[in-house]
């Protein structure tokens, strides 16, 4: 939602198998597309989806995944000047793809949780009339009284 607001024109969710109800309510509050990673390529998809150019953002929302939602970050970004946010949780990163990064002029940003206040917006935004809420999205985010 967040992202839609923000000015983003296409919206590309990955997640595993075990995200099944991450990724539909994803795709029900605004994503375009949803990628199960256990069951498909996803830079293959993300290449079909964007016709080969990539995404101009990657918003790794990951934790404790390890490296390889970064990885797929970097190379599912376009070709130049592309922004990466990662939760930065790793201790290390073992042979980290700097000459690639730095081939694409990524911005690499960290972000590290979540505050009370951005969880009350999200009540917020749901809530709102911006956005539907209706029987179909998981019932941990419909508001009370609904």
């Amino acid at each position: 939602m967040i992202c839609k607001q923000a000015g983003a024109s296409l919206i590309i969710v990955t997640g595993t198998k075990k995200d099944g109800a991450r990724l539909h309510v994803a795709r029900e509050l605004g994503a375009d597309h949803v990628i199960n990673v256990d069951a498909e390529d996803p830079l293959a998809r993300i290449k079909q989806i964007t016709g080969g150019k990539g995404v101009d953002v990657v918003l790794d929302c990951t934790a404790g995944a390890g490296t390889i939602p970064i990885l797929l970050g970097v190379e599912a970004m376009k070709r130049k000047a592309g922004i990466i946010v990662v939760q930065g949780e790793l201790k290390e990163f073992p042979n980290f793809p700097l000459e690639r990064v730095t081939v694409k002029a990524i911005t690499i940003k960290s972000a590290r949780g979540h505050s009370y206040r951005a969880c009350e917006l999200a009540l917020a935004q749901l809530a709102s009339k911006r956005v539907s809420a209706g029987e179909d999205h998981h019932p941990s985010l419909r508001p009370q009284g609904r």
